[in-house]
């Protein structure tokens, strides 16, 4: 894993949505890094720059900044986006999606928070069990019924 920056969670303090393990470590990849290839690691990550292929944090939280430029697809235990994914998401547990956030792609999380002013386009799967879980790499044919009820609306018209 990328050493960059760590800071202990607790002494964090912002505008973002913080979630209750305040006794981790994060890890940082700053605004004027550029990351081409696989990122995986085992401690919450915090990222303002670019990063270009995977991102895999087991078991741990992943926060894309403000300023975060992502084109990757996403796995980890929590995810919050402040800026701008380009890929998949999948959590086992909570994606929040801020105001500030640009997201293109498709999430499957067990609980997902879009909040006003977000950009989201691509289907989202509520999944409680992390045993039924479908990486978001694998494409699948089948829309979110919300999707479905868009596309009625302009055919009917």
């Amino acid at each position: 894993m990328i050493g960059l920056g760590s800071k202990d969670k607790k002494k964090q303090k912002g505008k973002e949505h913080t979630l209750q393990n305040s006794n981790r470590t994060v890890t940082g990849v700053g605004s004027s890094l550029s990351i081409n290839g696989n990122v995986k690691g085992n401690e919450d990550l915090h990222i303002d720059g670019k990063v270009k292929g995977t991102i895999s944090i087991d078991n741990h939280t992943l926060t894309i900044g403000p300023s975060g430029q992502i084109e990757a697809d996403i796995q980890a235990k929590n995810i919050i986006v402040q800026g701008h994914v380009k890929g998949n998401i999948q959590a086992s547990e909570k994606v929040f999606i801020q105001e500030t956030a640009q997201v293109f792609g498709d999430i499957i999380a067990a609980d997902i928070s879009v909040m006003d002013g977000a950009h989201f386009e691509g289907n989202a799967k509520i999944q409680k069990s992390s045993q039924d879980v479908t990486p978001v790499t694998e494409q699948t044919e089948r829309k979110s019924e919300s999707r479905l009820l868009i596309e009625d609306e302009f055919i009917e018209e």
